[in-house]
């Protein structure tokens, strides 16, 4: 997930390197890509936001156990009925 996040990251990065060897062409008139790109830059934040507590932080501390652990307990039941 780090990667997908990285490769995002650098989308963002030459976007913005793209915006600052343009930036002659923007101004009040014309500034869509200007916009655009601050768009995408804010939208991976927000779901790297969420996705990091959700993959990351609910994992470690939540009540919840890992598959695999569930699994042993319930052949370990199993075997001793």
């Amino acid at each position: 997930m780090t990667g997908l996040h990285a490769v995002h990251l650098t989308i963002g990065v030459g976007v913005l390197a793209w915006l600052w060897r343009h930036a002659r062409r923007f101004n009040a008139a014309y500034h869509a890509p200007v916009e655009l790109s601050g768009l995408y830059w804010h939208f991976v934040d927000i779901v790297w936001v969420f996705l990091y507590p959700m993959f990351y932080l609910l994992e470690r501390y939540s009540a919840c156990q890992p598959v695999e652990v569930l699994a042993r307990r319930l052949v370990y039941v199993r075997s001793a009925v």
